[in-house]
């Protein structure tokens, strides 16, 4: 491990918080480890205890790039353009947000022009780009987070690797997006609220999304909202795109980026796509289904 730096103290301050410390020492994680963030768990174990129970929220805004790439395969295979997005396992609702950030590829963008938040060839491989728009969007968590408080956005700030600047700085910027156009996000499980949230309303595309939460679900969790989507499906169209571990995949496999329409009126049996795979993070998503 290193040594501090010169003129640098392995203890605090008077005043200074661990704040201070990550802006000090971003760039020198082994000296922030070896010996700042120990000396705050010794002096707050009770207040690490309390932390520890909250499960992690990190509401990466990277995985919009993957949604936004499963939209456009829905978009092209339902021909419909207005879109009901439903996200579950949402967190602060971020990503539902997509089409205030701006994405931008060799041929086509989409999005605001002059959002803060830039994505940049962030979908590599055969991207078919269709123009849409969200009429409508929701979601639902265990533990929602209001972005639009303080603690709120601390909160997920605090599950940001410190030295990880770029996720930061995008965290950041949608933050600042979210408290302009808050999203509302409900206490509950997705089987519950799924229930009233795909109503019989015919106009555009129910959209439910989801990304690296369904790890976290009991199976019966898992079985009750396939049942929801499947007997909601057999009466109404519905689309789904999903950025999830495969259970069957080796380990260190990347989340894969699915996508499912059902269409009871055309006749046709459910089409599931395979889009390619993706970060955990979101970015850079890879496509490989043509």
């Amino acid at each position: 491990m290193d040594a501090p730096k010169a003129g640098a103290s392995n203890h605090w301050d008077a005043g200074e918080t661990l704040a201070d410390r990550f802006r000090v020492h971003v760039g020198n994680a082994q000296h922030l480890y070896g010996y700042a963030v120990r000396e705050v768990i010794g002096a707050h174990v009770d207040e690490m205890h309390a932390a520890l129970a909250v499960p992690p929220q990190t509401n990466e805004v990277g995985r919009s790039a993957a949604l936004l790439a499963g939209l456009f395969d829905l978009v092209v295979a339902s021909g419909v353009r207005r879109i009901r997005l439903l996200e579950v396992g949402a967190s602060a609702g971020l990503n539902l947000l997509l089409d205030h950030y701006a994405y931008r590829g060799d041929s086509w963008q989409f999005g605001f022009t002059d959002s803060k938040i830039q994505f940049v060839d962030s979908i590599e491989g055969p991207v078919q780009p269709e123009h849409f728009m969200i009429t409508s969007r929701a979601g639902c968590d265990l533990h929602p987070v209001d972005a639009t408080t303080a603690d709120g956005r601390l909160l997920l700030t605090s599950f940001v690797w410190p030295f990880d600047l770029d996720r930061h700085q995008r965290l950041s910027l949608a933050l600042a997006i979210a408290a302009v156009h808050p999203v509302r996000i409900d206490r509950a499980p997705a089987s519950r609220w799924l229930r009233y949230a795909l109503t019989d309303e015919p106009d555009g595309l129910p959209v439910v999304w989801h990304s690296i939460t369904q790890m976290y679900w009991p199976s019966d969790e898992v079985t009750a909202v396939e049942g929801i989507l499947s007997c909601y499906g057999a009466q109404h169209r519905l689309g789904e795109v999903s950025l999830e571990f495969n259970p069957d995949s080796p380990r260190g496999a990347k989340p894969e980026l699915r996508t499912r329409l059902w269409d009871p009126g055309s006749g046709r049996p459910i089409r599931e796509r395979r889009l390619g795979t993706a970060h955990d993070h979101g970015i850079p998503v890879t496509l490989t289904a043509s």
